[in-house]
Parts: structure tokens; C-alpha cells; sequence
């Protein structure tokens, strides 16, 4: 368990880029002059406390922020399933799709996940299959994909004995 946490922790600090990290570094700088208003105007009544609460959201969402940029406006992406189910006669899941680079910079690598769910027979179960599935299969993509263009990929997943479970398809890129 814990070094299932720890690969995932390298893998996303190996994922940051230079853009990640000035957007972060923005933000960061940002907090400092809120948080530094909010020290100057102590003797106010209600400033100082308003300040410093802006400067924490601010702070804590720091994350959200970067990812939604990256996602929405730095490397968006349109995903066109063309098919995506398991095969009758073999243990396998095959994704037909196009990808198509809608933003600002080039791809050089996509993963597709395919998650595995439990049947949702009430709420808490849909929302327990929203965060822990109950099994995962990751595909890695290496191909470069340039802005404002699109490729075709067909993939085939092995040992995909799960043929009757509910089951998402997801492609992230960057």
C-alpha cells in the first residue's frame, strides 16, 4: 500500500513541467502579497480577517487551479470513441478512438484508464465507484500529437476478464 502511494507521488512530480511550475509559482506569489496586505492593515476591523482567509483559498487551491488550466486551456483534448467494449471470445477490451489536441502546446504522451465499477444498487455505492474502482487497467500512448490535430488509435487491453461489469473509459494527455 504504501508504495503504491509513493510510485503515485513520483510519477505526478515527474509529470510537472516548467509551465506547472511558474503557474504555481504565480499563484504562490499571489498568496504573498494577499497575506502581506492582511499584516500592513492588521489594525482594521474586518480587512485583516478577509485578507487572510482570500490568501489561504487562494493558496489551497492552487491545485485545482493548475489542473484545470493544464486540462481546459494548455493541453485540452477531444476524445472520439469510435468503439470501447470487451470482445465476445477473448479476454480482452478493445478502444477505437481519435484524439484530437484542441491546446496550446504539443502531446507527447496520453493514457487511457478503463475502470472497473461495482453494479450501483444506491447512492453510496455510486458514489464509492466515482473515487475507488474496483479494478484499473492503464494503457500508456507515447506518440506526439500536435496542436490542432488528430490521430487514430486502436488498442487492445489483455486479460480483461470482467466482461459483464459496468466500466469507464477515461483518456487524459500531456
Amino acid at each position: 500500500m504504501m508504495s503504491e502511494i509513493k510510485n503515485l507521488i513520483l510519477m505526478e512530480f515527474h509529470r510537472l513541467t516548467s509551465i506547472e511550475i511558474v503557474l504555481f509559482l504565480a499563484i504562490f506569489v499571489i498568496f504573498i502579497f494577499i497575506f502581506t496586505l492582511g499584516l500592513v492593515w492588521h489594525s482594521k476591523r474586518f480587512l485583516p480577517t478577509f485578507l487572510f482567509l482570500l490568501s489561504f483559498v487562494i493558496l489551497f487551491s492552487s491545485p485545482f487551479l493548475i489542473r484545470y488550466v493544464m486540462k481546459e486551456k494548455i493541453y485540452k483534448i477531444e476524445v472520439s470513441y469510435q468503439r470501447s467494449s470487451p470482445l465476445q471470445y477473448a479476454n480482452a477490451f478493445l478502444i477505437d478512438m481519435d484524439i484530437k489536441n484542441l491546446g496550446m502546446k504539443n502531446i507527447h504522451q496520453c493514457i487511457v484508464k478503463i475502470d472497473i465499477h461495482k453494479n450501483a444498487t444506491n447512492t453510496f455505492n455510486r458514489f464509492k465507484n466515482m473515487f475507488f474502482p474496483t479494478k484499473s487497467f492503464k494503457h500508456f500512448i507515447n506518440e506526439a500529437i500536435p496542436t490542432h490535430q488528430s490521430r487514430h488509435f486502436v488498442i487492445m487491453i489483455d486479460d480483461f476478464y470482467d466482461k459483464h461489469s459496468p466500466y469507464k473509459v477515461s483518456t487524459d494527455c500531456f
